[in-house]
């Protein structure tokens, strides 16, 4: 029998093996993952295998039509949005507004030449990203019409209608051909449309004194060849009212259809009924569709304006129209050609697409099928927003695309659904990292709830499992299946939940950003849902929440349970949702869980963290809605302060619970306004966080005196303001550091020249914030370190000496604590910031890394002793400031490349960081969200508690080995030689 010494010799060099092999590969892309995503699609252009598209998140980008996967993109201004698209040739063309056109390479997306840059949004441009998002998200502004417009002549140019205004450019170099102003020969006021480019010319549609009114001209000289009244047309007021076909315009009037051709006096006209509500051309076709509202009516121009059928829609999809697109390609047949989409509810949801023919000889039969209900792989991606399909000459079949109300693209041909890109994480909302279970096969029980750090002999029990169950599998000739939904021992593999836009929920894997759920959340207004935001419960369970987009809509919330996605409660709120916050409060173990007291409840075998409600009628009340809830909400009525920041008006609110009233079926509070605060623009908020860990209340400044008491206030919240001047006031940036208790202004430095969009982060005691100086024309990042100050601390502690929590620890309180006392330091820093985040671990010990959303796509991080207020100006730094690890003072930070997290990365329009710890205190798992989905581990101390990657693991175990062989070999001399004495 083995002894009990070489026993634990063995497990000892187990135990340092498996931690090499499971940690040390820090190479690039081994542990973090990037998902690009391009947006919902609002044009698309197919030629080829290529599928050229604009996206509502200002993004033109190619796509491999067979597979889905991206060619190329282009990423443009934050405050542009793209009009229309063209392609000719060799060239992709974009016009975006305000008026900016720019011509990219179709093969490769290089830019060729832009034209003018676009102006600045001054009604947002003082605002930080989240709150400009929260201010676009509120306030949805239509693009003014007429708009500009763009057209291409093949092998020469792009002509750009710019008000009356129209120039033609060349498409190598941009260089103007000509440029002409526009007049109506009686008259001077002129508004232009549309552009078109026919075979005999430009031609174009607009109004000349209030009458609808065509003008063609010469496309060698821009030289007026004619021009056309037509009175009996009305103006259309929308892009909806009218279309391009090959060689000319139609426009609704009314019940009335009109075509309007090249010559001066071409004008012929259909008439209905029925009243139209939008017309649907395509450039190059010879297919009208005119839709009401309840069918779509055909008409052919060949050989003129002809009425050719009508499609009733399907009576299962009334109120959920289909989709009307056009075929696009080489072959002339396909001028004749359209595709309708439509979802079949009776199919769960599946997609129907059918390519149909206007050529007599087709009878309005189905020409292809791209997909029926037979395909599963679209099931529940919403309504049909867009739809184009395109001949493929080589293999004569057709190709066609789909753009859903949840903001998925997919191909389609030949009945099936090739492809599908989950475009909604282009728009995520809310996000957390969670961490998931032990493998119920390694812990040896049924899987729980409770999450927990193994511990030595735990650990070694699960790698010896581990190895036999990787044994069992190689001898049995299979591969190993990777378990996403179960943690390794050190917490590295957890979950990523999303939240975003358009309401589809998503659970993805930290380990290769697979999808491993996704759910569509229910909305039970008619209007639709404008969801705001989620928060984790536990690691099992997640509340998402919003509000009904139509201003008398009640408040939504739904419970989602993170490892399968299943939505588990959905419920209502009667009053509009302000806000949902955690309370630092924990309902008890093994307790029913309800969403709502009409929900059904649901068992957790771990705590649940309380929430609370807060709507715009006053009112406040608890999530789980229990009576356990409630009873632990009343206990705590008096520590429990809530607040509100209208950034638009600059309002900051504070509120306090007041009387019990009934909210929902459900106990609750009235909510009692206590403290208000007007403020000028408001560009950025945070606040401090209740699960930040603390590792030390106190910290050196350096001089050798005893450590001083950092300002650790959970009420602290940091408001950033701007004044763009006038009056008496000069420009600056304002910080307000506010206690949402008391409404008191604990410190207010002002930045003297400052600029916005300022943007804040939080973590302890420090506050940092971010500007530009535009005396110094550079950005600069202030840093604030707040204390407490030793002798009116020493006063408030003498008073509030009965106010101890269960360990014995002194409770802060807002109204007894003084002010604090303030270190400041400002940096220069060379990149302009959309996001700032602050790491965290587990334990609160490891140095914080700044994590820095830039402007160019990247993901920067600045480690903490370097944004230190303590940071001394005098050199050589004296015993006393090194011992409390600061560095000399300089006004510059230079960030290296290997201070990217996301190295070489394009991670497009990073609007927020989220960070969440793991088992090992050097370790924090960080999540990067805007347009694309980045994942990556941090470790901004290295990895103490790991061995490093070029230890050499192989002479440790050798060593291991040979000290258990030689414990043996003298474990039994010792024994005999004890034997013999014994025997002497």
């Amino acid at each position: 029998m083995m002894s009990a010494r070489a026993l634990l010799a063995l497990l000892s060099w187990a135990a340092f093996l498996v931690p090499a092999r499971a940690i040390y590969e820090e190479q690039a892309g081994n542990f973090d993952w990037h998902r690009a995503n391009v947006g919902k699609v609002t044009h698309a252009l197919t030629f080829g295998t290529k599928t050229f598209i604009a996206t509502s998140e200002h993004i033109v980008a190619a796509v491999d039509s067979k597979r889905g996967k991206i060619l190329w993109r282009q990423i443009l201004e934050e405050d542009s949005s793209i009009i229309d698209i063209k392609h000719q040739g060799k060239y992709f063309v974009s016009l975006s507004s305000p008026n900016v056109v720019r011509v990219w390479h179709s093969r490769d997306g290089s830019l060729v030449w832009a034209s003018n840059s676009t102006q600045i949004d001054k009604e947002t441009s003082h605002l930080s990203t989240k709150l400009k998002l929260a201010r676009r998200k509120e306030i949805a502004i239509a693009p003014p019409f007429p708009q500009s417009s763009i057209s291409a002549i093949k092998g020469v140019g792009v002509v750009l209608v710019d008000g009356t205004r129209i120039s033609l450019r060349q498409f190598a170099d941009g260089e103007i051909i000509w440029d002409v102003v526009l007049q109506a020969p009686s008259g001077t006021n002129v508004k232009i449309f549309h552009s078109k480019s026919t075979s005999n010319g430009i031609l174009l549609l607009g109004e000349a004194d209030g009458v609808t009114s065509t003008w063609l001209l010469n496309a060698s000289s821009g030289e007026q060849k004619g021009f056309s009244k037509h009175p009996e047309i009305t103006c259309p007021k929308t892009s909806d009212m009218f279309g391009t076909v090959e060689d000319g315009y139609v426009v609704l009037s009314s019940s009335s259809l009109f075509y309007l051709g090249e010559a001066p006096s071409e004008a012929s006209l259909s008439s209905f009924s029925s009243p139209f509500t939008s017309v649907q051309t395509s450039d190059n076709s010879n297919v009208v569709l005119v839709h009401t509202s309840s069918e779509t009516l055909l008409f052919s121009l060949k050989p003129s304006l002809t009425y050719v059928s009508k499609m009733a829609w399907p009576k299962a999809i009334i109120g959920s129209a289909p989709v009307f697109g056009f075929v696009g390609g080489s072959n002339p047949a396909v001028k004749q050609q359209y595709v309708m989409s439509f979802v079949d509810p009776k199919a769960h949801g599946t997609l129907s697409s059918t390519v149909y023919d206007l050529t007599e000889d087709k009878g309005l039969k189905p020409v292809a099928v791209l997909a029926d209900s037979s395909s599963t792989l679209y099931q529940n991606q919403g309504e049909i927003t867009l739809t184009t399909a395109h001949f493929m000459k080589k293999s004569a079949v057709h190709r066609g695309l789909v753009s859903s109300s949840s903001w998925s693209l997919s191909a389609t041909q030949n009945g099936k659904v090739l492809w599908t890109r989950e475009e909604a994480l282009a728009k995520v909302i809310g996000a957390e990292i969670l961490p998931l279970p032990l493998s119920p096969d390694l812990v040896g029980g049924s899987e729980e709830d409770d999450i927990h750090f193994p511990g030595f002999i735990e650990r070694i029990g699960i790698q010896i499992k581990a190895l036999t169950s990787l044994s069992e599998t190689l001898f049995a000739g299979g591969e190993k299946s990777e378990d996403l939904l179960h943690s390794d021992h050190f917490g590295l593999q957890q979950l990523v939940v999303v939240l975003t836009s358009p309401g589809k929920a998503y659970g993805l894997s930290t380990t290769e950003g697979s999808l491993i759920w996704q759910t569509t959340l229910e909305c039970p207004y008619s209007a639709g849902c404008s969801w705001k935001g989620m928060i984790a419960v536990n690691p099992s369970l997640v509340v998402m929440y919003g509000n009904g987009k139509d201003v008398n809509d009640g408040g939504v919330l739904v419970a989602v349970m993170t490892r399968s996605g299943e939505i588990q409660a959905t419920a209502t709120k009667s009053a509009r949702i302000r806000s949902l916050s955690k309370l630092p409060l924990h309902s008890a173990t093994k307790a029913a869980w309800r969403l709502s007291s009409s929900t059904p409840p649901v068992s957790f075998l771990s705590r649940s963290r309380l929430l609370l409600v807060s709507s715009m009628d006053g009112t406040a009340s608890t999530i789980p809605a229990t009576k356990d809830a409630a009873s632990a909400l009343i206990e705590n009525k008096g520590s429990i302060f809530l607040n509100a920041v209208n950034a638009q008006d600059g309002v900051v609110q504070g509120f306090a619970l007041s009387t019990p009233v009934d909210v929902d079926g459900a106990p609750g509070f009235k909510t009692e306004e206590i403290w208000t605060m007007i403020l000028p623009k408001i560009s950025d908020v945070t606040s401090a966080s209740i699960d930040d860990p603390i590792h030390s209340p106190t910290t050196g400044l350096g001089d050798g005196r005893a450590p001083r008491r950092k300002y650790l206030n959970k009420a602290l919240m940091a408001v950033a303001t701007v004044n763009t001047g006038g009056g008496f006031k000069d420009p600056g940036v304002t910080l307000y550091l506010l206690d949402t208790v008391t409404g008191k202004v604990l410190h207010r430095v002002e930045q003297k020249n400052g600029q916005g969009p300022v943007h804040l982060a939080m973590t302890e005691n420090v506050v940092i914030m971010h500007y530009f100086n535009r005396k110094t024309n550079i950005y600069e990042i202030s840093v604030i370190e707040l204390f407490e100050h030793p002798k009116r601390t020493a006063k408030a502690d003498a008073v509030a000496a009965a106010m101890r929590d269960d360990d014995g620890i002194p409770v802060f309180t807002s109204r007894l604590s003084p002010t604090p006392e303030t270190l400041q330091k400002t940096f220069q820093f060379q990149h302009s910031v959309r996001t700032l985040s602050v790491t965290g671990t587990q334990r609160g010990i490891t140095s914080k890394l700044l994590l820095v959303g830039t402007h160019s796509h990247q993901l920067a991080g600045i480690h903490r002793h370097l944004l230190d207020a303590r940071r001394p100006f005098k050199k050589p730094l004296t015993k006393d400031q090194m011992a409390d690890g600061l560095v000399l003072y300089h006004p510059v930070i230079l960030m290296e490349p290997k201070t990217f997290p996301s190295y070489n990365q394009t991670v497009a329009n990073i609007r927020s960081v989220v960070c969440a710890p793991t088992f090992l205190e050097s370790t924090s798992l960080t999540l990067a969200f805007g347009t694309d989905l980045f994942f990556t581990r941090v470790t901004p101390s290295g990895t103490f508690d790991l061995l490093s990657s070029d230890f050499n693991k192989p002479f440790l175990a050798m060593t291991v080995t040979l000290v258990v062989v030689l414990l043996g070999v003298t474990y039994g001399l010792s024994r005999q030689k004890r034997l013999n004495q014994l025997w002497s």
